[in-house]
C-alpha cells in the first residue's frame, strides 16, 4: 500500500479548507470517470508507485485537479467523522434468515419450473416421435403399394390381354389406335 497524500505538497495556502459543493460536476471542467477513479485510488493508497508519481505531477501543475482532490479529501474526512455503528447478532441472524428464505423461494420456483419444463420436454419428444412415425408410415406405404398402383394403371391392358394375343402385329394395333378405336375406352375409364 502506498502512503496517504501529503497535504503540504498540494498547496499550503489553501490547506483543505474547501467549502461544501453539491457536485463535482458543477465545475466548468468536467471530471472524467478515469480522473475520479485515479483520485480515489490515490486517496486510498491503491496506486502503483509510477501512478502515484503521475498523479502528484498532475497535482503540481493542475489547479482544477488539485481542487478536485481537496473536495474528495474533504468528503473522506466527513465520512470518517460519522459515528460507527455496531452490528449485533440479531442483525446477522435476520440477514441470514432473509437470504435463506430467498434461496428457498427460488428453489421452489425452480422446482415448479422444472416440472413444467419436464412436461414440455415430454410433449416435444412425443411430437417428434409422432412426426417420425407418420413419416416412416408414409415411406413404407409408398414403397409397399408402388407395385399395386402400377398394376391398377395396367388393369385395362391386363383385362384385354387375351384379345391382344390374337393380334398378329403391333402395326395392326397402331392402325386401330390411329382410327380412334381406343379413344372410346379412355372416355369410359374411371
Amino acid at each position: 500500500m502506498n502512503k496517504q497524500p501529503d497535504p503540504s505538497k498540494l498547496d499550503e495556502t489553501k490547506a483543505f479548507n474547501v467549502p461544501m459543493v453539491e457536485s463535482v460536476e458543477d465545475d466548468s471542467d468536467e471530471m472524467t470517470e478515469e480522473t475520479f477513479a485515479d483520485l480515489v485510488a490515490y486517496l486510498d493508497g491503491e496506486l502503483a508507485a509510477e501512478e502515484v508519481t503521475e498523479v502528484e505531477q498532475r497535482l503540481a501543475r493542475d489547479d482544477a485537479y488539485r481542487d478536485r482532490l481537496r473536495q474528495l479529501q474533504h468528503s473522506w474526512d466527513l465520512l470518517e467523522s460519522l459515528p460507527r455503528t455496531s452490528i449485533n447478532d440479531d442483525f446477522t441472524r435476520s440477514t441470514v434468515e432473509l437470504v435463506a428464505l430467498s434461496i428457498g423461494a427460488q428453489v421452489e420456483q425452480r422446482r415448479g419450473q422444472s416440472w413444467w419444463v419436464q412436461r414440455m420436454r415430454w410433449g416435444v419428444a412425443g411430437i417428434i416421435v409422432a412426426v417420425f412415425a407418420l413419416g416412416g408410415f408414409g415411406v413404407a406405404y409408398e414403397r409397399l403399394t408402388r407395385d399395386q398402383r402400377q398394376l391398377l394403371r395396367d388393369l385395362p391392358v391386363i383385362e384385354r390381354v387375351d384379345l391382344y394375343r390374337e393380334v398378329n402385329s403391333i402395326e395392326f394395333l397402331e392402325k386401330l389406335a390411329s382410327e380412334g378405336l381406343f379413344d372410346e375406352e379412355k372416355a369410359d375409364a374411371p
